[in-house]
């Protein structure tokens, strides 16, 4: 008998990191790193996991699918994340 999903709202704190963290182990899988350790940081609207691999640590941010800021914040995001990694961040 398959077993019953429960929604995520109605799961408990430790319910809803074991289900994120399922999420953050499928999408280590898919970009070939099934060897990485993902330790949750932190939880609010987005969580936060810590990922290290035996070449690299990084940051993997798990949020839900709707979004509360405008499309364009996307893109400053993304070159803020490029400065910091032009540093050596």
């Amino acid at each position: 008998m398959p077993r019953r999903t429960v929604d995520f709202e109605a799961l408990t704190t430790a319910g809803r990191h074991r289900r994120i963290g399922g999420l953050a182990r499928a999408a280590l899988s898919s970009w070939d790193l099934r060897d990485a350790h993902a330790r949750l940081v932190t939880s609010s609207f987005n969580t936060l996991f810590h990922v290290t691999t035996a070449s690299a640590d990084y940051a993997l941010r798990v949020g839900p699918q709707e979004t509360i800021h405008p499309e364009t914040s996307m893109d400053e995001e993304a070159r803020v994340l490029d400065e910091l990694c032009a540093l050596g961040f």
